[in-house]
């Protein structure tokens, strides 16, 4: 195989006010689905989020049944440097001086070709929250290229800017005192993102490890749950509302995007992984909710929920006594259906197994929401909050 380092230390002739060396079919590297079309090339990347490097050039063929290999180079300065010389009449956009460093190197890793029938590679990284602010990266890739009579092109070069993304914080819930799981309290006041619910605006909610979140004044941790304490308690939104355990390598998490970019609405993220059923062993539960600050709601049961041992309440409540509504079937209500709620109503659902105690004698409401997405859209008159003084479900 061609080495890249020869061809970026060596044949390197100067050139001065080029201009921007363009991506092309058979060279091309763009994050986040952009190359944004301008020189220099550059945009943010958040931390605690996900960067995808797409690069696409030439699918197989006879001198590379596999696809086209390739390089990328960063810039030892974290700069561009329009012009910084010519190669083979393309152009390099980092600084060469002091060198570049090979970052991905097929000669060292032959897994770093294209895609043989569509030409294309997908390089997902995570970029960790202890990246420092305001850290510039740049970077240039060389492909090789059938095209060329050199054999080899270059994309367009790009740098990043690390800004501050996501905040993510692991929960430990643990197995509490008499059943009673840990809860946190979130304060969403120095993230200026009041989440309304229910017609009012909240900046500080509490995450249960039992399932559920309640909004603005604490309660003690419940894992009983009942149709009294949705409707009588504070205000809740309760997404799988059972007696839960974290043991270990079970993950429970929250994450606040307040600056989640352009037509994305900031947002509380809570998701549990493989929590078990207080107690027991081998029943496991994954699942998720988030609430935006225009007061929508997604609530998502993984495949791999399965039903718990123990009486579960899924839905949300204004509380406070403001609901005598009774419970609905809410997978019935859920797309291709849905359902308006009136004004300060519940929307909620009790799920319970033979041989416990349910809450509501003699009946038996197996779960089904399995792989479903709960919606909710608030639908009240007038602006926020008050606009979500009632909820439409889908």
């Amino acid at each position: 195989m061609r080495s890249f380092r020869p061809f970026v230390a060596l044949a390197l002739v100067m050139s001065a006010a080029l201009t921007q060396q363009p991506n092309t079919p058979f060279a091309t590297m763009t994050i986040n689905g952009t190359d944004l079309g301008v020189y220099p090339i550059q945009q943010s990347v958040r931390r605690n989020t996900t960067a995808t490097i797409l690069f696409q050039g030439a699918g197989a063929t006879s001198a590379h049944p596999l696809g086209q290999p390739f390089a990328m180079f960063q810039s030892a300065t974290g700069q561009v440097q329009p012009g910084a010389m010519v190669v083979f009449g393309d152009i390099v956009h980092i600084p060469v001086s002091p060198m570049p460093f090979t970052i991905l190197d097929p000669t060292t890793n032959p897994a770093l070709h294209t895609d043989p029938a569509t030409g294309i590679f997908t390089l997902p990284i995570f970029v960790p929250g202890t990246i420092p602010l305001n850290l510039n990266v740049a970077f240039q890739t060389a492909i090789f290229d059938p095209t060329s009579p050199a054999g080899v092109s270059l994309t367009a070069a790009n740098r990043i800017t690390i800004v501050a993304g996501p905040t993510v914080v692991n929960m430990t819930t643990g197995i509490g005192t008499y059943g009673d799981s840990y809860q946190a309290t979130v304060n969403l006041q120095p993230f200026n993102m009041p989440l309304p619910f229910y017609g009012q605006n909240y900046t500080t909610v509490h995450i249960s490890g039992d399932g559920f979140m309640t909004f603005g004044g604490g309660q003690a941790p419940d894992f009983t749950p009942s149709d009294y304490d949705l409707n009588a308690g504070p205000p809740r939104l309760a997404a799988f509302w059972c007696d839960l355990d974290q043991l270990g390598a079970e993950i429970v998490r929250y994450t606040i995007d307040n600056n989640p970019g352009p037509n994305v609405q900031p947002s509380l993220l809570v998701e549990f992984i493989g929590v078990e059923d207080a107690g027991s062993v081998g029943i496991y539960h994954t699942f998720s909710w988030m609430i935006d600050n225009t007061g929508f709601i997604d609530i998502y049961y993984s495949p791999a929920n399965t039903a718990s041992i123990y009486d579960t309440i899924c839905g949300i409540g204004p509380g406070n006594s403001l609901s005598a509504v009774a419970m609905r079937d809410l997978s019935s209500l859920l797309t291709p259906n849905s359902y308006l709620g009136a004004i300060n109503a519940s929307l909620y659902e009790w799920f319970g197994t033979p041989g416990m105690p349910n809450y509501t004698p003699a009946t038996f409401r197996p779960y089904d929401l399995y792989a479903r997405h709960m919606n909710f859209l608030p639908h009240g008159a007038g602006s926020l909050p008050g606009s979500t003084n009632r909820y439409a479900i889908y």
